[in-house]
């Protein structure tokens, strides 16, 4: 697996006063934790975590290089969003072991929705994300469920998801991710009802 390199400072002043002038100049307040060590507080760019994140996936390996010269090779745990913005505000690192299995989220991406629509049936995502556990190198951002055969009544649990090597779904084998309906009557006669609307505009 192709590693990141973020480099990140360290913050000697923490407080909220600090971390709002950060954000106005493109910084982003963050801190390191891990086992065995002291929670470190840094400030990243946040154009630059970005561009690792786009270039390596939210689960990827970052190495994070302090400038005293002290390198970090982490994971990123959590990135905090502000309910007003919608921009990040804070950013979690999780410093790994490569030996070590760590617990996190992984996506899920749907292949075939485009078919199931073709057939007028709903697609109803039960959940969006995967707590899984397993090395940092093995955990993916996404993993593809495929629906295009699926028909009404038709669902799909964890138990049948064929996970990567080494990951192990931390979640209820039984808890459905994605199930088929067909429409409600109220529905059908709805898009009925605009058909006819169309035509008698027409």
């Amino acid at each position: 697996m192709e590693t990141g390199t973020i480099k990140v400072t360290k913050r000697a002043i923490v407080n909220s006063r600090v971390n709002k002038k950060l954000r106005k100049s493109g910084l982003l307040p963050g801190n390191i934790s891990g086992k065995g060590m002291e929670s470190i507080s840094v400030t990243v760019n946040e154009s630059e975590l970005r561009k690792g994140i786009t270039s390596h996936g939210k689960n990827a390996i970052f190495n994070l290089s302090i400038d005293e010269g002290n390198d970090y090779t982490v994971m990123i745990k959590d990135i905090q969003i502000s309910p007003v913005k919608g921009s990040p505000v804070h950013v979690d690192f999780q410093r790994v072991s490569m030996t070590e299995e760590i617990k996190a989220e992984i996506g899920i991406k749907f292949k075939g929705i485009e078919r199931i629509e073709s057939k007028r049936l709903l697609l109803v995502r039960q959940i969006d994300i995967i707590p899984v556990k397993g090395l940092p190198q093995d955990i993916p951002d996404e993993i593809e469920v495929d629906v295009t055969n699926m028909n009404a009544g038709e669902t799909v649990c964890i138990s049948d998801i064929v996970f990567p090597e080494g990951i192990i779904p931390e979640i209820d084998l039984e808890q459905v991710v994605v199930s088929v309906n067909e429409p409600k009557r109220a529905d059908i006669e709805t898009e009925t009802d605009e058909a006819s609307e169309v035509e008698n505009e027409l």
